[in-house]
């Protein structure tokens, strides 16, 4: 590992592909790969002492987890970052230090993160385990049912000083409660970078902002892009559920040539079913596994792993795909068949029109609807003589899952109508799908798209009516009012091929089906050449990651066509050169 450098040094990785050069303003010489190891994110509520103290794990669930991940052999394989995320934080004093929760990290937060540092990733091994902590740039940190804690606004170099000092390896610095202005926000960053780089310890810095835009340069406010400020920056909003995930896939796709060794696009953490906050199946945790191992990502388990199953052990112990991720080539995964998926995604989906958010426009009849309280029908007037109303398209409650606009089903359907009918609460806004109870949502306040999410307050679920009979989210400081409109639906799409170069000359497909049935994807001959593989191999062997054996021998012109399951299924397959 390289030594702390100074500021007016330069940290640089020449990416052979792409015509661009990454300048490190962090110059910590970490996150040259992806980290790996656990956050207490989504698995922060499962050690609550009641239903209303929610996020609040304690110092023996983290010590226990750190535990598991050594004796089950996680840690030798890479997993040895702990990081405690928002909940820890009790408050802070007149002088302006803060300080923990004593009654749930008795020992502190230096004394745990002492702990941590003297367990070995495994016996014998001389190595040892990782910490992290956590903070937010704004006034306050993003907050949960009962959990409020101060932000670090103002006080970027004396946080950062008090976490490092208590052994903080890592610090998640996220970004609520913070200006959403692009100039405020990388200012805000570059504060907790600098003091980072003041300590003089090498501190993983992952900026937590949900944005696309951290991960290009801005020329126009002179931001050269997330490696500037951060070892990785969060792309895109909360993860908690496939659907969400598919929406963070999507976003890779757009900034995959922004990740460099030093850092990484941050599509969120791992999450399964053993979670408090979101949740998907431990099919939907592989796919995500296979995913982000491809891209590169981060690889932060984010659930119980004290509780999970054998399957999802076996998951994230994939010995073969931590080796990609971790594999030191500065080239990037990349989309090279296909366009943004959806979840649910069904290629004969039988939608009328999909939902969208955009600015209001009187003139635009897409955007005008009508709702009877009776029946709780919402439907856009351009299909109310096909009777088509606003439907939750499927009944799994999934955060994440799109609305569409379907014919009545008169209480036949699924979910027996009810995913059909809402409630519009004119006091807070919101309108509540009665199957689910979840609230219609313009994803990540700015849309497009329009999901169910669980009600939580957001502009981005308070709407009300427009003059012109439009359905409109209430304007916010930082949001502008946007309008539902109804558009026709074009034929779904719902599987993707993903390929990246590795270091030793051997390449990466990954395979994504979010079709509700399996599917037959095939990568042609057009979609090898994206690969750029030399005119002089002539046989690839191509090796199923998952069935850890070698299962065709292909020669050129190179054409490879697996089978993979619907519902969120990926596959991943390597392909070395053969004479």
């Amino acid at each position: 590992m390289v030594s702390l450098l100074a500021l007016t040094l330069s940290f640089v990785t020449s990416v052979t592909l792409y015509p661009i050069t990454f300048v490190h303003s962090l110059n910590n010489g970490l996150g040259l790969v992806p980290a790996m190891g656990y956050s207490t994110w989504n698995d922060c509520s499962s050690f609550r002492d009641s239903p209303t103290s929610w996020c609040w794990y304690t110092q023996d669930h983290v010590q226990n987890v750190t535990n598991y991940l050594i004796s089950s052999g996680l840690a030798k394989l890479g997993y040895v970052h702990v990081n405690v995320d928002e909940g820890w934080l009790q408050g802070r004093y007149n002088n302006g230090t803060i300080y923990e929760n004593l009654e749930l990290f008795p020992l502190g937060m230096k004394g745990l993160g002492d702990w941590i540092h003297s367990q070995e990733t495994y016996p014998g091994s001389g190595e040892y385990m990782k910490y992290g902590l956590y903070s937010c740039r704004g006034t306050c940190q993003c907050g949960t049912g009962t959990y409020q804690g101060p932000g670090s606004h103002g006080y970027e170099a004396m946080d950062t000083d008090w976490m490092v000092n208590a052994g903080a390896d890592y610090l998640k610095i996220d970004s609520c409660c913070g200006s959403q202005d692009h100039a405020t926000a990388f200012s805000d960053y570059a504060k907790f970078r600098d003091a980072m780089n003041a300590t003089g310890k090498r501190v993983f810095f992952s900026l937590c902002g949900w944005e696309e835009w951290y991960a290009p340069p801005d020329p126009s406010v002179g931001y050269l892009g997330g490696y500037s400020l951060g070892n990785s920056w969060r792309i895109a909003g909360d993860g908690d559920s496939w659907a969400a995930l598919t929406n963070c896939m999507n976003v890779i796709s757009h900034v995959y040539n922004n990740s460099s060794p030093g850092g990484f696009s941050d599509p969120d953490l791992l999450i399964g079913p053993q979670v408090q906050v979101g949740g998907q199946t431990d099919e939907q945790a592989r796919a995500q596994f296979t995913m982000w191992s491809i891209f590169p990502a981060n690889l932060l388990i984010s659930q119980n792993v004290l509780a999970w199953s054998p399957y999802a052990l076996e998951t994230y112990s994939n010995a073969e795909l931590i080796a990609i991720n971790q594999d030191p080539s500065a080239i990037p995964a990349f989309r090279i068949v296909g366009d943004d998926l959806p979840f649910p995604c069904s290629s004969n989906s039988g939608a009328l029109a999909s939902v969208v958010a955009v600015p209001c426009n009187a003139n635009d009849p897409s955007q005008v609807w009508t709702y009877d309280s009776t029946t709780g029908f919402i439907t856009p007037t351009l299909f109310a003589n096909v009777s088509g109303v606003l439907d939750d398209t499927d009944c799994s409650g999934q955060d994440g899952n799109l609305v569409n606009i379907y014919p009545q089903d008169n209480g036949q359907g699924t979910c027996q109508g009810k995913n059909q009918q809402w409630k519009w609460n004119s006091a807070t806004g919101t309108i509540i799908n009665s199957y689910t109870n979840s609230c219609l949502d313009v994803y990540n306040f700015a849309g497009p798209q329009v999901d169910i999410w669980g009600c939580n307050g957001g502009v981005n679920q308070n709407f009300t009516r427009t003059s012109f009979g439009g359905i409109a989210t209430v304007a916010s400081s930082q949001y502008p009012s946007l309008c539902l409109a109804a558009k026709a639906v074009a034929p779904q799409q719902c599987t993707n091929v993903w390929g990246r170069t590795l270091s030793n000359n051997e390449y990466v497909l990954g395979y994504v089906n979010n079709d509700a049935n399996p599917v037959n994807i095939t990568c042609d001959a057009t979609c090898f050449s994206a690969l750029n593989i030399p005119a002089s191999v002539n046989t690839l062997v191509v090796r199923d990651l998952w069935a850890h054996q070698d299962i065709a021998k292909i020669t050129a012109p190179f054409t490879f066509t697996a089978s993979i399951d619907g519902n969120g299924f990926a596959g991943a397959f390597k392909l070395t050169p053969s004479n």
